[in-house]
């Protein structure tokens, strides 16, 4: 992430894990407004929670249900997704209703790409989040692309 937000690749969004947590509905669809606009424009767009000090690791499902949430009314404008995280792939693809993946190829070990079945078909490749190298999400925005403009 850290690579592709330094060559300028994406449009990065950071959403605090309070954000997640609390209830500020305004908040939250501005950020989704945002990132919906980004996604329209054609913008690579990467969407993570942000750092803590002192992260609560047993919130980390509390908090993947609150991205996809966030995220959820933004998928229709997304050309392809990125998923990584067991987790946070899992309640996305939930949330949006998704009930499961034709895998098409893998593009490194363990990182599958495939295309979405049910009512949002679009590419997608999942990366469980410990494991890959620093340019492994690069590799995955590269193929998306690639596959997204016919040369994949």
């Amino acid at each position: 992430a850290a690579r592709l937000e330094q060559a300028g690749a994406a449009r990065v969004f950071r959403i605090p894990p309070a954000m997640l947590r609390e209830d500020d509905a305004e908040c939250r669809a501005r950020v989704t407004r945002e990132i919906t606009l980004s996604l329209r424009a054609g913008t690579d767009t990467l969407v993570m929670i942000a750092d803590e000090a002192a992260p609560n690791l047993r919130q980390g499902a509390a908090l993947a249900q609150g991205l996809a949430a966030l995220l959820a009314p933004a998928a229709g404008a997304a050309a392809g997704l990125f998923a990584t995280g067991g987790e946070t792939a899992r309640a996305l693809l939930a949330r949006l209703g998704i009930p499961g993946i034709a895998m098409r190829c893998e593009i490194e070990p363990g990182v599958p790409l495939g295309i979405t079945r049910g009512p949002l078909a679009i590419p997608i490749v999942t990366k469980a989040g410990a494991f890959g190298h620093d340019g492994t999400i690069e590799n995955a925005r590269l193929r998306l692309r690639g596959l997204l403009n016919g040369k994949d």
